[in-house]
């Protein structure tokens, strides 16, 4: 298992690529902190513009325990601009989740779609605060 330190450590653009151009990150690889596709976060802290410090991208909606990810599919076109991310402990639930929104930015259902979600392994009430600033989710 593997957490940042602190929400500095977290590099958004590696979950959301088409959000973050130019970090050399590809669109297809999937990093959800599985033993199928996993995730290091650096020892050091990330630009601040990739870890949401700065910049007007950051994830603002957060689904704790989105199981098969449901509602952030839902959500997704409904609002293109935000990014959000979906937390689940299970590990095939994620590594599901993950596929689903990998086979929706690679077009599945026609337009490619999907490039504002995300999903990551974790255990929320131990982490949460790991991921995210103090008045960063609305």
């Amino acid at each position: 298992d593997c957490y940042p330190v602190s929400p500095d450590h977290v590099d958004w653009s590696v979950h959301f690529p088409k959000f973050f151009p130019g970090n050399g990150v590809e669109s297809d690889a999937l990093l959800l902190n599985t033993s199928e596709y996993p995730i290091q976060y650096p020892d050091g802290t990330v630009r601040p513009e990739c870890s949401g410090k700065v910049g007007q991208h950051q994830v603002r909606f957060l689904d704790v325990g989105c199981g098969f990810g449901g509602l952030l599919m839902a959500l997704s076109p409904q609002f293109p601009d935000k990014l959000m991310l979906g937390m689940e402990i299970r590990e095939q639930v994620t590594n599901y989740v993950g596929k689903r929104i990998q086979a929706m930015r690679q077009g599945a259902e026609g337009t490619p779609s999907h490039h504002n979600v995300s999903v990551i392994r974790t255990n929320a009430m131990k982490f949460l605060p790991n991921y995210f600033r103090k008045g960063q989710l609305e």
